[in-house]
């Protein structure tokens, strides 16, 4: 995925990789990371060869032997096109980010029916409305597009 063996990767700092530097997180960030805090989250990043790849991610760090690993689990990768944007906020309507909300504190789809007073298919239809324009394929990956892009906050 980055275009280089393994072993030219030991000891790259992340923000080398990125296509926007910008977009590395700060130290103390980094520091919960290792500490355990899990992270979703998409990055675009630039191969060698010039080209770039949206990949969406989540880490957790921990230690091994007393050294801190940050595990990283790569959830899908994409070219890059400078004209697609990521923001979703303003694309879902307000039920929308209410079920998606509710889904991320781990409601089913007849759970949250029963506590918004709507049928389960509707429910459904709000999870494959916000899926389709998030581009979303799973709802866990809904939940960490709408996570990421400051939806769940509250």
């Amino acid at each position: 995925m980055l275009g280089r063996p393994g072993p030219d990767l030991v000891g790259v700092p992340w923000p080398s990789v990125l296509a926007d530097r910008a977009e590395a997180v700060d130290e103390e960030t980094w520091r919960a990371a290792l500490q355990g805090e899990d992270a979703v989250g998409h990055r675009v990043i630039r191969r060698p060869d010039g080209s770039t790849l949206l990949i969406d991610f989540a880490a957790r760090g921990t230690s091994v032997s007393g050294r801190p690993l940050m595990l990283c689990l790569c959830l899908h990768v994409e070219q890059y096109r400078a004209d697609a944007t990521t923001d979703v906020s303003g694309a879902l309507t307000d039920r929308e980010r209410e079920i998606v909300h509710l889904i991320a504190l781990g409601r089913t789809s007849p759970q949250i029916g029963a506590e918004l007073h709507v049928a389960d298919d509707t429910v459904r239809n709000h999870v494959r409305n916000a899926m389709a324009k998030t581009g979303a394929r799973t709802r866990a990956h809904l939940v960490a597009i709408a996570f990421t892009d400051g939806l769940l906050t509250s």
